[in-house]
């Protein structure tokens, strides 16, 4: 990854930018995401920018560590840092600008069939002494499962066959195998626990 290549992103971002006409302080902010990002590369010697390189100048910066860019944030700080990076990462891949990343996704509401087995997993996570991320993780696949049996007709858990879980992770047949595996270790941690 060459230096120009990177500054010739930021400033077809910085130029799209300006072209929706964000405000200073938005202009401001991004501007200074990305000279603090571009001055950790070059002290580092990181030739490769790609979302490992990334996630660790994320982890860096605020203490927080995440798998991926798809994790769910409820800490605006670290979206803020995440959203330049992210927005860099997408036009390095295709060159074109994606306006709609990182969108603060609405808070999850339980289907109240679920609620009971959903807030004690959440308890659990919390006493395990699992990092944040970690819970963020885990927490958002799961809920991503109880959406999805919801809307299948699921009346509770004990209903549940694997036949379910198959069909939810055919709805994620995009993803990475390694990604799906993530899937299946959080979906066993949650059955077992029930």
């Amino acid at each position: 990854m060459k230096e120009q290549d990177i500054d010739s992103a930021i400033a077809a971002i910085m130029e799209s930018l300006r072209q929706q006409k964000k405000g200073q302080g938005t202009f401001r902010n991004y501007e200074t995401s990305f000279n603090t990002f571009k001055l950790y590369i070059l002290e580092n010697c990181i030739e490769q920018v790609n979302e490992k390189t990334c996630l660790d100048y994320i982890h860096l910066k605020t203490g927080n560590h995440y798998e991926s860019f798809e994790c769910v944030t409820a800490n605006r700080k670290v979206d803020y840092r995440m959203r330049p990076l992210l927005l860099l990462l997408r036009y390095l891949e295709d060159g074109e600008f994606h306006d709609n990343v990182r969108r603060i996704k609405p808070s999850f509401i339980c289907p109240p069939q679920f609620s009971l087995e959903y807030e004690a997993f959440c308890e659990e996570l919390a006493y395990g002494g699992y990092s944040k991320a970690t819970i963020e993780s885990n927490t958002q696949k799961v809920q991503l499962l109880l959406k999805f049996l919801a809307a299948q007709g699921v009346v509770a858990l004990s209903n549940v066959t694997i036949q379910y879980v198959e069909n939810y992770l055919k709805t994620q047949e995009d993803k990475a195998v390694k990604y799906i595996g993530t899937f299946l270790y959080v979906f066993r941690k949650f059955f077992a626990f029930h």
